[in-house]
């Protein structure tokens, strides 16, 4: 089932590219600010538009150099909600393919010949989580073991 899961997420995944935003313009989306406007196709003129004002803003583009791509796509979001919105469908693909990967990758050490028949859900859940259990609290909820 856990692989099934993961396998569809992967699916889903490669669907998620908008199609109203071509292939020669994903640059932009790397760099915002290094870009030759003729060159760009975009029918959603409102788009474009957004564009033109975030390139010109220098506000932004020291922003841009001071954070990461998704950082930047999403803190930019209320400003420019179009752009934003696009350019976070074309990296959203990535992060998500990532995930997967290592989610596989932990499964494969977990599920080795020796472990075969092992139900792998609640480890593998353990595995790929990036919170970190509080010991103290759930050592203090187990009851001791009383001796006969």
């Amino acid at each position: 089932m856990t692989e099934a899961c993961l396998c569809s997420m992967v699916d889903d995944g490669n669907k998620q590219t908008p199609d109203n935003f071509p292939e020669e313009s994903l640059g932009l989306i790397r760099n915002p600010f290094h870009f030759n406007i003729n060159e760009i196709k975009l029918e959603n003129l409102k788009i474009s538009e957004e564009l033109i004002d975030l390139s010109s803003d220098e506000n932004l583009r020291i922003r841009f150099q001071e954070n990461a791509c998704d950082t930047f796509w999403i803190s930019i979001k209320s400003e420019y909600p179009e752009l934003s919105k696009q350019a976070i469908s074309i990296l959203l693909p990535f992060a998500s393919t990532y995930l997967c990967e290592t989610a596989f990758s932990t499964l494969t050490i977990i599920k080795n010949k020796y472990r075969s028949r092992l139900n792998v859900e609640a480890d593998l859940r353990v595995a790929v989580s990036n919170i970190k259990p509080n010991i103290e609290s759930i050592m203090s909820t187990m009851q001791a073991q009383v001796s006969h």
